[in-house]
């Protein structure tokens, strides 16, 4: 009797976890020939777990990543990075709800851990350890979308580059939009404020992109699409990290767990309608929104004989109708980035792509008004006092 059903089995640091039985169809299919593929191709698999314990605050690179990066804001006299830093230390302030210059007991424990050595500058250091994540963070999404848009990858051209100024050329190039506007994603770098350290490029600069781009270059971004428990956010876990638990609590990181995420969608009735618009208005790292993409593509693997539309139907609904706001701007890269990842494989069904995840304070309302003529009508937003 011909088989009616696929079961997927993995091992995962000597586990095994076995899925329940799926249906032998066209879209299984893809998946079991992903895992096929990736049989034969070194890498390792995009969790978080892999990725918390390479590139989160505990690794070295981490570690001395951001003591690169504390030495070289101080130092600089790029105005550039001094005005990327004032603005951020502008929002920072008003997400975290006190004096980021204060040097409190909790930010000395972060300077700690850190090992941070002499009198420590509060915004500098957690300016510092933002930039670390967001590096790594835009090496990571261009990676995963030049993957699956078979387009050079931008860590083998980084680890190629022949000299430091062509290394730094290949950075400025990233930052500028390079892969993302090929594949005309508008918005992923809009409002970025860690774009600071090519302007102040130097050999601790050139060290630590190396090492983020070596390490990240032995993953292999095909076992995203075997694995479904990839949708999910990939880097709360990372996000999380980047402060010791002591301290988030002064520093307004509060983060949902996936069992909470699941809950709330359920409690809402939730169930991946791709016509269902939700708005996060604290996004974080998009932990909710990426689990209600990934309840929209399994509605739509469910239903996409019946629904009467493709693909590129579908990721324009996504992009319509999910939707965050945060005011961190670490918090939306984050958001962003996860987003991308969850789209990784739709991006190109779509001639244009903005990422609905917004800089924004969602507390601040906007309200109607009339113009200066009689046919005029709009939108007052109050933002907040820069």
């Amino acid at each position: 009797m011909a088989a009616r059903s696929l079961i997927f089995i993995r091992s995962r640091d000597e586990k095994w976890f076995v899925e329940d039985p799926v249906e032998v169809n066209r879209y299984s299919a893809e998946r079991f020939l992903w895992a096929l593929i990736n049989m034969g191709t070194k890498g390792k698999s995009f969790s978080p777990e892999y990725l918390s314990g390479d590139f989160g605050s505990d690794s070295p690179i981490a570690q001395e990543g951001v003591r690169s990066l504390y030495n070289d804001i101080i130092k600089t006299s790029s105005p550039k990075a001094r005005a990327f830093f004032q603005q951020w230390k502008i929002l920072f302030g008003e997400v975290c709800g006190y004096d980021v210059n204060t040097p409190s007991d909790r930010i000395i424990e972060l300077s700690n851990f850190y090992g941070i050595e002499g009198e420590t500058k509060p915004p500098e250091l957690l300016f510092s350890i933002h930039t670390y994540y967001a590096i790594f963070m835009k090496l990571l999404a261009a990676e995963v979308v030049a993957f699956f848009h078979k387009l050079p990858t931008p860590l083998q051209k980084i680890l190629k580059a022949p000299s430091s100024i062509k290394l730094k050329e290949e950075m400025d190039d990233l930052e500028r939009g390079s892969i993302f506007r090929h594949l005309n994603i508008t918005n992923f770098l809009e409002g970025d404020l860690f774009a600071w350290y090519v302007d102040a490029w130097n050999d601790s600069v050139e060290k630590l992109v190396k090492e983020i781009a070596t390490k990240l270059d032995a993953y292999n971004p095909g076992t995203l699409s075997e694995d479904p428990r990839s949708n999910r956010d990939l880097l709360k876990k990372l996000y999380q990290q980047m402060f010791p638990k002591s301290v988030r609590h002064d520093l307004g990181e509060y983060y949902t767990p996936d069992w909470l995420a699941e809950h709330v969608l359920n409690d809402l009735e939730y169930f991946g309608d791709p016509d269902k618009r939700l708005l996060d208005p604290a996004c974080g790292s998009g932990t909710f929104l990426i689990m209600a993409i990934g309840r929209i593509r399994r509605w739509y693997d469910q239903n996409r004989e019946s629904c009467g539309y493709d693909e590129g139907e579908l990721a324009r609904k996504i992009v319509k109708n999910i939707v965050g706001f945060d005011l961190n701007p670490l918090a939306v890269m984050a958001a962003r980035t996860n987003y991308l990842i969850a789209m990784r494989d739709l991006i190109g069904r779509l001639d244009s792509i903005e990422i609905p995840v917004y800089l924004c304070d969602s507390i601040l309302t906007p309200s109607e008004y009339s113009g200066f003529d009689t046919w005029t009508t709009g939108v007052r937003i109050r933002t907040s006092a820069l």
